[in-house]
């Protein structure tokens, strides 16, 4: 039963295994897993250092400090039987260590600050076992979502009430009152910590001041997984319609966008590119929102799966835990936005595409329709743009279109600077002979490329 997971700064991947009591450490590169037993159930994990971490042990109500091949320590929260579940960090606050937990059964919010952390070392070897990764291709079902503003566009009712921060040791809490069990909590920008409680309500605690903003979702919602975006956007699961939700907490705004097939969207996080990432626990899914195009990828994964955690992997793709499935997964998307027409002539069109990079090589198959009205051949290469210029010191392989009608076109390219470079979009583009272009379609996707 895996629960919260998180990367360590040399790659590898840390979770938690609520039903065995351990802790898991996956070497993707040595395709190894390690394990330590701890003496409660784990629950919430946030990476602490290249080989260390802390967790929540719910049963236990606490949080613990933890170093992979050494010893450890453990913080008792003051509330009995709080059921401390899902931890999230923050970049500053009062302690060397700031991380923020629900107390789930305790209908609160606690901030982890612990002024020192002291660790016994002894050398601990944990035995690795090698596992073989079932690697499989999965093509997205990419499906229009139109975006429901349930409001209106008028601002709903939000409701500020004081909530004193008690502190105890490591910890301060802050109780929401009114809430049922507090479920996940977010870090905003600004500092504010947003939480939910799978109601129609999001929970925004200012801890500066000590107050409480209680922004009501429209009827209906229930609101479970919870992630703050760079713009301070609020995005949400919500598991009744089902859909993915974004509010604006400057004006209370909400839109949905409901989810085809979904089922119980469990956890989500947002990326560089605006798009949003999730879990569907009951579809035995991971899906892509991209909001600017109003478009969800769906990709099945085996039935009886059930993905609950998500993190991103630093590049664009994701790693996750099926809670049933009881395995740690990995997904490097290859399609990440749905059907368009491209050339406004009609002559020409790019219907899809998927890509993978791996090292300084990005393999692409771009799916075409092309009526020949431009002549025969035609050529389909890519490019590395950064700023909507093209990076230099690529080579690529292009394809040749020598016929009309539908077809794949299958490209590849490799970095061969001596310089580490950053692009932010690729760029697909059709031409002729002559190197004139017939259309270009270009992606947001953030690659970074070393010598």
């Amino acid at each position: 039963m895996p629960r919260q997971l998180g990367i360590s700064s040399s790659g590898n991947v840390f979770f938690t295994e609520h039903g065995t009591s351990k802790i898991g450490l996956l070497d993707p590169h040595a395709n190894t897993i390690s394990e330590r037993t701890v003496p409660h159930p784990p629950s919430g994990l946030v990476v602490g250092g290249a080989n260390s971490f802390y967790y929540t042990t719910p049963d236990y109500t606490g949080i613990s400090l933890l170093v992979f091949d050494g010893g450890g320590h453990d913080w008792s929260v003051p509330a009995p039987g709080a059921w401390l579940e899902y931890l999230a960090s923050t970049p500053s606050g009062p302690g060397v260590v700031n991380l923020w937990v629900n107390e789930r059964k305790a209908a609160a919010v606690a901030r982890f600050s612990p002024s020192s952390t002291a660790v016994t070392l002894p050398f601990i070897t944990s035995p690795s076992f090698s596992v073989s990764p079932a690697e499989s291709t999965i093509t997205a079902v990419v499906t229009p979502a139109s975006p429901l503003l349930p409001s209106g566009g008028i601002p709903l009712v939000s409701v500020i009430l004081p909530s004193l921060g008690m502190t105890s040791g490591a910890f301060t809490e802050w109780h929401l009152t009114g809430t049922g069990q507090v479920r996940r909590v977010a870090v905003a920008p600004n500092g504010h910590v947003w939480a939910t409680d799978e109601t129609s309500n999001l929970y925004d605690l200012n801890p500066a001041h000590n107050t409480v903003r209680f922004a009501v979702l429209p009827t209906g919602t229930t609101a479970l997984g919870i992630a703050v975006a760079p713009s301070g956007d609020v995005w949400f699961t919500d598991t009744s319609r089902p859909a993915i939700g974004r509010l604006d907490p400057t004006t209370n705004d909400t839109t949905l966008w409901q989810i085809p097939g979904g089922s119980e969207p469990f956890d989500l996080i947002t990326t560089s590119s605006g798009g949003i990432w999730f879990t569907d626990r009951g579809a035995d899914a991971i899906g892509f929102l991209d909001p600017t195009t109003n478009e969800i990828d769906v990709y099945s994964l085996l039935a009886g799966s059930h993905p609950t955690y998500l993190v991103s992997d630093g590049s664009i793709g994701v790693w996750f835990v099926a809670e049933v499935g009881n395995y740690v997964g990995h997904l490097a998307p290859r399609i990440t936005l749905g059907p368009q027409t491209l050339h406004t002539a009609g002559t020409s069109m790019f219907t899809g595409y998927s890509m993978q990079q791996n090292g300084n090589s990005l393999q692409t198959a771009v799916q075409y329709t092309y009526d020949g009205s431009a002549g025969l051949p035609v050529v389909v290469a890519i490019s590395v743009l950064s700023g909507g210029v093209a990076l230099s010191d690529f080579t690529v392989v292009p394809f040749t279109i020598k016929k009309t009608g539908k077809g794949t076109a299958s490209v590849s390219l490799k970095y061969t600077g001596t310089k580490s470079v950053t692009g932010d979009q690729i760029a697909i583009v059709m031409s002729d002979l002559l190197g004139n272009e017939i259309v270009t379609k270009k992606i947001a996707m953030n690659t970074t490329w070393t010598p």
